[in-house]
């Protein structure tokens, strides 16, 4: 058993054998084997966040700033419903690389994990990253303001957890 495979088994422990039913990691290996081995039921989610900061690692200024490349690909990410609109977007990224982008390919074998038109299948409640700031305090901090007291801050983040609910 690996190290990996030990804490998700400490955790289902903990949690009383519950599983959770979607799990956002980085693109670690020994992670997403650790998962399947050992909570073969959950989804597992590629963190966007991750994906965006590993591209910028292995793919050097197609991901700076407000580059072409980063534009096409975060729509690919979060934007494109259906997968026919992911698959045309995905081409147009392809015209950016110049040479045969091993990394690109990899990345796009994972699909299911990242891009918005496949992750509609799992339960995220809209999260697609591990992030705070990217993801569900994001959301929180639209309904909530420093100036609430406790009975509005506690009415406001129900109606939080509502809309949260219906848009699931």
């Amino acid at each position: 058993m690996s190290c990996t495979s030990g804490f998700f088994e400490t955790f289902l422990e903990a949690h009383k054998q519950k599983m959770p039913k979607t799990i956002f990691t980085d693109q670690d290996q020994a992670m997403a084997k650790a998962l399947f081995e050992v909570m073969l039921g959950a989804y597992h989610g590629l963190c966007t966040w991750y994906l965006n900061q590993n591209g910028m690692e292995h793919l050097g200024n197609l991901m700076k700033g407000d580059s072409h490349f980063l534009r096409d690909f975060n729509k690919c990410m979060y934007d494109y419903k259906d997968e026919e609109q992911f698959e045309e977007g995905l081409r147009t990224i392809i015209k950016y690389c110049v040479k045969k982008n091993t990394r690109l390919q990899k990345v796009y074998t994972l699909k299911e994990k990242w891009a918005h038109c496949y992750m509609m299948k799992a339960l995220t409640l809209g999260m697609q990253s591990t992030q705070p700031s990217e993801s569900i305090n994001a959301h929180i901090k639209s309904y909530m303001n420093v100036n609430l007291d406790i009975i509005k801050f506690f009415k406001n983040f129900e109606d939080f957890v509502e809309a949260k609910r219906y848009e699931e």
